[in-house]
């Protein structure tokens, strides 16, 4: 639904009924589930406010039936709120409380590496961002590994990489984005690639090509309503 061809509003519609459902049935964990569905919609349509609200009360309701997966994902997408804010220090904060959540949960191999991907998008120290990607390598058994999964921190170790001009690395990590993905259909995943590639291609001093797989990026986040991603790369490719 979040990553489909399927439109932001369908998919808040789906989470309201999905909530009602569990209200009437009195289902903690539908309630909670719809909660944060609701709350990652809003989020990558652009409505930062109402991400807030829905996220917050996603982690609290899975806090309180103690579904480990459901708060982890919810903190995840929440500290995405505030790395979209400028709350960079928030953000990792609310990380460091996922990732042990996400750690002994059932689906520890779809939440590590998107959580993850976003510390290394919420490190703005160039350096440091870098170091995080090799320790999030180290850190990443082979049971971690979903080739869905993969590109939600490929995509932003291969940022991280170009940012202090390690292209070869940079290099290995988009391959892997690339790869997963192939696995996906008519998602914004292929905007995300593009703007992988145009970090690499700043880095490499081809600059003209930077600016036009930035733009590249910003039609594909558009066509995929995710307007602050096409927010991020417009203002890089007017650089």
């Amino acid at each position: 639904l979040l990553y489909g061809r399927t439109e932001y509003r369908e998919v808040l519609e789906f989470a309201a009924s999905l909530r009602a459902t569990g209200e009437r049935s009195d289902s903690p964990r539908a309630v909670a589930f719809a909660a944060t569905v609701a709350g990652e919609a809003h989020l990558l349509s652009g409505d930062l406010d109402a991400a807030f609200d829905e996220l917050r009360e996603g982690v609290d309701l899975h806090h309180q039936i103690g579904a480990n997966a459901g708060e982890a994902l919810s903190l995840q997408r929440l500290a995405e709120v505030h790395l979209e804010r400028g709350e960079n220090d928030e953000a990792l904060r609310l990380l460091d409380l996922a990732l042990p959540l996400a750690r002994w949960s059932a689906l520890a191999h779809h939440l590590i590496q998107r959580i993850y991907g976003t510390m290394i998008r919420a490190t703005s120290d160039a350096d440091q961002a870098r170091m995080l990607v090799d320790q999030a390598a180290e850190a990443l058994g082979p049971s971690d590994d979903c080739i869905f999964c993969a590109v939600m921190i490929a995509v932003p170790s291969a940022i991280a990489c170009a940012r202090v001009g390690d292209v070869e690395a940079a290099q290995q990590h988009l391959f892997v984005a690339e790869m997963s993905t192939t696995a996906w259909h008519g998602t914004a995943w292929p905007g995300a690639v593009a703007e992988a590639k145009a970090h690499i291609a700043a880095a490499e001093g081809r600059n003209d090509d930077a600016g036009d797989l930035f733009a590249e990026a910003v039609d594909l986040f558009n066509r995929a309503g995710q307007p602050l991603d096409a927010q991020r790369c417009r203002a890089r490719s007017a650089v």
